[in-house]
């Protein structure tokens, strides 16, 4: 066989693999999609053409029926909103200096000193639960947005410094220099030169731990009651004592897909950029 057909024969190969797997793994959310538009004694007939109805959407968007989880899912979404918003944000500010300092100082026990910031993120969440929930348990923060920003910003924080010491590791010292060279302090020259230059960086990081937070469930699962509970958490409110509320349900979890599918659309040409630009150097 000639190296070309070979070739081919190979490629082809692995494009049926690859739709393969693409069409099973997108089976499940196709099953969610499908479900939120359609009534009760539709969802398992698993039928392709059925008349689509808006009457999950309306049940948890506006409550037709009895039920603290009905019509409150907006609720739901301002909690994940403003948890993610905010860990995006404090991740930034304090991850990016901090990346700044491990990129451009030496300083004794640097390398161990990444090594514990990267180490934070190799433990499993169920052996960090504990201990916060204790400590939250008497600050009395327990079901209350503050608890769930602080510990995320707790579980990305690492995250975030790596990413960004990748970015600033790809900057060459020598702007660092020029910039002082023409009367910028250390911190200027950072703010003014270095920070924009990582703007995909910043983006691209940014992206990412919206994503981790968003979807976070465990964290939110114990910490939360209602009145901090996220979107993820409440998917368990429509199993009731009656049964599961189907509908309502695939119709939630079709919007919590939707919102970061959204968000990631909008943001992609910033997402690959910044994922390509900076990779991660040990």
């Amino acid at each position: 066989m000639r190296p070309t057909s070979r070739r081919l024969i190979e490629n082809a190969l692995s494009y049926v693999v690859l739709i393969t797997y693409t069409l099973a793994s997108s089976i499940p959310i196709w099953w969610v999609i499908t479900s939120s538009f359609k009534l009760p004694r539709d969802i398992f007939t698993y039928a392709i053409i059925f008349k689509p109805t808006l009457a999950n959407y309306s049940e948890i968007l506006i409550g037709t029926t009895a039920g603290q989880y009905f019509g409150s899912y907006l609720h739901f979404v301002q909690n994940s909103a403003v948890v993610s918003l905010s860990t995006i944000a404090l991740s930034l500010v304090i991850g990016t200096p901090a990346a700044f300092a491990l990129s451009r100082f030496d300083f004794r026990g640097k390398n161990d000193v990444t090594f514990w910031i990267l180490s934070t993120r190799m433990g499993p969440p169920i052996a960090y639960i504990i201990p916060f929930y204790m400590i939250f348990t008497r600050l009395h923060l327990l079901d209350t947005q503050f608890a769930l920003v602080a510990l995320y910003l707790a579980s990305n924080l690492g995250f975030t410094i790596w990413m960004m010491k990748g970015f600033f590791d790809e900057i060459p010292h020598e702007l660092d220099d020029a910039a002082m060279t023409d009367g910028c302090s250390r911190f200027r020259a950072f703010v003014n030169v270095l920070l924009p230059l990582t703007r995909p960086g910043l983006s691209a990081t940014g992206i990412m731990v919206f994503l981790f937070t968003w979807n976070e469930f465990l964290y939110a699962l114990i910490l939360t009651q209602q009145n901090a509970e996220t979107v993820p958490v409440s998917l368990m409110g429509y199993i009731q004592v009656l049964g599961i509320a189907w509908g309502p349900m695939t119709a939630a979890a079709t919007l919590q897909i939707v919102v970061p599918l959204i968000f990631s659309v909008v943001v992609q040409k910033h997402l690959v950029r910044g994922l390509t630009l900076g990779a991660v150097k040990g």
